[in-house]
């Protein structure tokens, strides 16, 4: 069993509280080790710079910097 923290950008704010982001990673690692998971933490492996942009959740017409999925430069990286 293969368990991780999936990629995310790391070069503006992330859209989570740091201080539950971080309790949570620890806890899936925790009950990885408990349940003899491996656990990898791929958060940082996309470069920046592979990540996209998406249509605005928000009134404005702007693109918004989208934290969740990268391009396909980034998929051949993972």
């Amino acid at each position: 069993m293969l368990v991780y923290i999936p990629p995310i950008r790391n070069d503006y704010v992330r859209p989570y509280d740091q201080t539950e982001y971080s309790t949570f990673k620890y806890e899936v690692e925790t009950i990885s080790a408990v349940y003899g998971a491996h656990y990898v933490d791929l958060e940082n492996l996309i470069p920046n710079n592979y990540w996209g942009k998406k249509q605005s959740t928000t009134t404005g017409d702007d693109l918004e910097l989208d934290f969740m999925h990268f391009q396909g430069q980034g998929h051949q990286v993972l």
